[in-house]
C-alpha cells in the first residue's frame, strides 16, 4: 500500500511554522490598523483624501482666519536735545548790516550787503564787496573799509592802503569816519550810496 502526503492548500513548505505566518500578518495589520489611526499618516494615502479633522494645531500657532490682525503703528521719535524748550529767536550767522547801492558808474543799480565788523572794498572776487564792473579805477584789494560795531550799532568808513583814494560826500577819506544813512561814497568812477539796516532803532542782537 502506498501513502501520498497531502500538499498545504497555503503554498507553504512543510516542516515551516505557520505561527510565524499568523504573527507576521498580525503585526501587519496592528501597523495598519496604527497608521490608519494616526492622522498624519491619513494625508499620505493615495487613495484617500486627506482628513484635517483630527490635526490639532501646534502649540504656539493659532488660526487667526476671521480675526482682526494687529495694524502696526508708527511711533515718533525725539531726539533729547537736553533743552526742553527752544530758544525763543534764532542766532543767525553773518547777518546783514546794510547795503551798498551803485548810483553811478559801471554796475549801476547793482546792490551789495554790509555784514557785521570789517567789510573791504574792492575789485577781486575775495573782497566782501566785489565792485567788478569793468571800473579799473579802483583796487583789486581793500580800496576800502566799511566797519559796522554792533556794540555802538554805528558805521564807519576807512581808506585803504593803495594810492587811490575814496572819498565820502566829496571829501577825501584820511581817517576813520562815521558814516551816516544816506551817504555818498565814491570809489574809482564809481558812486555807492549806503543804506543803513542796523542802528539805534534795531540790530540783529536785541531780543
Amino acid at each position: 500500500m502506498v501513502f501520498h502526503r497531502k500538499k498545504s492548500s497555503s503554498g507553504t513548505s512543510p516542516g515551516l511554522p505557520r505561527s510565524r505566518s499568523r504573527e507576521k500578518s498580525g503585526k501587519t495589520s496592528a501597523s495598519a490598523d496604527s497608521a490608519l489611526e494616526n492622522p498624519l499618516a491619513r494625508r499620505f494615502q493615495a487613495d484617500e483624501e486627506p482628513d484635517t479633522s483630527d490635526l490639532e494645531p501646534a502649540d504656539g500657532f493659532h488660526d487667526t482666519a476671521g480675526q482682526q490682525q494687529d495694524v502696526p503703528t508708527t511711533r515718533i521719535l525725539s531726539t533729547d536735545s537736553g533743552d526742553e524748550t527752544l530758544p525763543e529767536r534764532q542766532v543767525i550767522k553773518d547777518p546783514v548790516s546794510g547795503f551798498l547801492v551803485v548810483i553811478s558808474g559801471p554796475g549801476r543799480g547793482s546792490v551789495s550787503m554790509l555784514r557785521y565788523g570789517k567789510n573791504s572794498i574792492g575789485r577781486d572776487v575775495s573782497q566782501a564787496i566785489a565792485l567788478d564792473y569793468g571800473d579799473s579805477r579802483i583796487s583789486r584789494e581793500r580800496h576800502c573799509t566799511i566797519t559796522y560795531d554792533p556794540v555802538t550799532r554805528k558805521f564807519y568808513l576807512q581808506a585803504g592802503e593803495g594810492v587811490n583814494l575814496t572819498y565820502l560826500d566829496g571829501q577825501p577819506v584820511l581817517a576813520v569816519t562815521q558814516l551816516i544813512a544816506g551817504s555818498h561814497i565814491r570809489v574809482g568812477d564809481t558812486e555807492l550810496r549806503f543804506v543803513a539796516l542796523c542802528g539805534k532803532d534795531f540790530d540783529w542782537t536785541e531780543d
